[in-house]
C-alpha cells in the first residue's frame, strides 16, 4: 500500500474515531474542508508543518499517521464488531423514525435533528466497515487469514 493510501485511510479512520467531521477537523487545522476531504481522497498530503497539529488532534503520533502497523487505530476485531453492532441496535431502534422522515422526500425542520443524528451513526457505521476491511487486509498480509478462500467467499 503507498504511502498516501495509508495516511488517508489513517486520517479518516482517526478523524470518525473523534467523531470529527471534515468541517470540523478543518476548522482545527486552519485550512478548508476541501483539503480535509483531499487528504481523505489521496489528492494532496498535509504540509508537513501541520503534521503536529494533525497528530495531535487526531490523538496519534505522527509516526502512527503514517503507519501501516496501526493497531491502535484499527482496534482489534472484538472491538470494531463491538463498535459496529451497538451502531446497528442504535439504528434498528430507529428504524420508524428514518422512515417517518423519508416518507415525504424531504427533511423537515423538525426532522433535521433526528436526521443529522441518524446520519452521524450511520457514518459511524461506515469508519467502523473500513475498520474491518483494513484489519482483514492486516491479517491478510500477516498470513493469519488464507486470503484465496477468503477472496473466493468475498465474491459470493
Amino acid at each position: 500500500m503507498e504511502t498516501n493510501t495509508i495516511l488517508a485511510k489513517n486520517i479518516y479512520i482517526l478523524r470518525k474515531q473523534k467523531g470529527l467531521t471534515q468541517d470540523q477537523l478543518a476548522e482545527i487545522m486552519g485550512v478548508s474542508y476541501q483539503a480535509v476531504s483531499k487528504w481523505e481522497n489521496e489528492k494532496s498530503l498535509p504540509e508537513a508543518s501541520i503534521l503536529p497539529l494533525l497528530a495531535d488532534t487526531l490523538g496519534c503520533s505522527i509516526d502512527m499517521l503514517f503507519s501501516r502497523q496501526n493497531d491502535v487505530l484499527i482496534g482489534n476485531l472484538k472491538e470494531i464488531t463491538i463498535e459496529m453492532l451497538a451502531s446497528l441496535a442504535y439504528l434498528d431502534d430507529k428504524k420508524r423514525r428514518i422512515l417517518e422522515i423519508a416518507r415525504d422526500g424531504k427533511v423537515d425542520e423538525s426532522e433535521l435533528e433526528d436526521f443529522v443524528f441518524i446520519q452521524k451513526e450511520l457514518e459511524r457505521i461506515s469508519a467502523t466497515v473500513e475498520a474491518l476491511q483494513i484489519w482483514s487486509e492486516k491479517m491478510i498480509a500477516n498470513d493469519k487469514i488464507n486470503v484465496e478462500k477468503y477472496r473466493q467467499l468475498m465474491k459470493r
